[in-house]
């Protein structure tokens, strides 16, 4: 027996071969739906895509500020002027976004220039994958780790 789904612009989709079957009572394939709905069939409820997810800036700051890496960041940015001026940087455009004002490549920047002379180990690169992927970051911010 035919299967039957509703789709979300309120068509039909004929399980069976895909057709896609518009609700016009003139059309042969409808008449058939509605009958197969008269003898008590119901069809697939629609499909729902995934919500988008979007970046949640704030989130990153919440979680980066209570971070070991955060607190190996600040240490190494009084001795070191490229950290410093990196922690600058990436603090500002974290900032800026978190207030509704992203910043994508002022953040990029600032965490390249912080890896290129952090000393850091790969607790530190597991930490900030995690709290990328925790606030929707992970494909809008990379991780330039040097060998």
């Amino acid at each position: 027996m035919t299967a039957y789904q509703l789709n979300q612009d309120y068509s039909i989709r004929r399980l069976s071969d895909g057709a896609t079957i518009p609700a016009d009572l003139g059309n042969v394939d409808y008449q058939e739906y509605l009958a197969w709905v008269s003898a008590g069939n119901d069809p697939l409820d629609p499909d729902v895509p995934e919500p988008a997810t979007s970046p949640d800036f704030q989130k990153f700051l919440d979680l980066i500020l209570v971070s070991d890496l955060y607190q190996s960041i600040v240490l190494q940015a009084t001795s070191n002027p490229v950290v410093n001026t990196g922690l600058t940087v990436t603090m500002g455009a974290l900032l800026l976004a978190a207030s509704g004002r992203s910043n994508i490549d002022g953040l990029q920047a600032g965490i390249n220039m912080l890896f290129s002379t952090l000393v850091y180990g790969p607790e530190h690169i597991a930490e900030l994958t995690n709290i990328l992927a925790q606030s929707n970051l992970t494909n809008l911010v990379t991780i330039p780790i040097q060998p």
